[in-house]
């Protein structure tokens, strides 16, 4: 179980394990960073970090979970499939993230919520 704190101070080392669907989250948070790394166990298509939606969204998440107890400056997002070989990294600042969320996530989610903007299936989905 994970200890929360009351105070924004950086804390050395925070590890929490969360599944989500077939695929294993793993947010650590250290010195001002937070670390996503995602491990995809399939063979299937080799997925890149950056600029992914899906590993922006995990990342969203556990800022949700953890900025008000952490000083978060930084978001660091892996993907490892040691399947393929591949290992993919993107790194942004917290405040990029959060702009992508502002300006680009909530249009889109509003569309979706109405049942309108484009259905787009992308080449991965197999």
């Amino acid at each position: 179980m994970t200890k929360a704190y009351a105070s924004k101070k950086r804390m050395p080392f925070l590890y929490q394990n969360l599944k989500t669907n077939k695929n294993y989250l793993h947010p650590i948070i250290a010195d001002g960073t937070l670390y996503i790394i995602d491990y995809k166990h399939g063979k299937g298509v080799e997925v890149s970090a950056e600029g992914n939606p899906q590993m922006m969204l995990y990342a969203l998440g556990a800022l949700e979970l953890f900025d008000g107890i952490y000083d978060i400056d930084t978001v660091r997002m892996a993907i490892y499939q040691p399947r393929r070989e591949n290992v993919s990294v993107c790194v942004m600042a917290k405040d990029d993230l959060l702009q992508w969320a502002h300006n680009e996530l909530v249009y889109k989610a509003k569309l979706a919520y109405a049942g309108e903007g484009e259905f787009c299936a992308g080449e991965h989905c197999k």
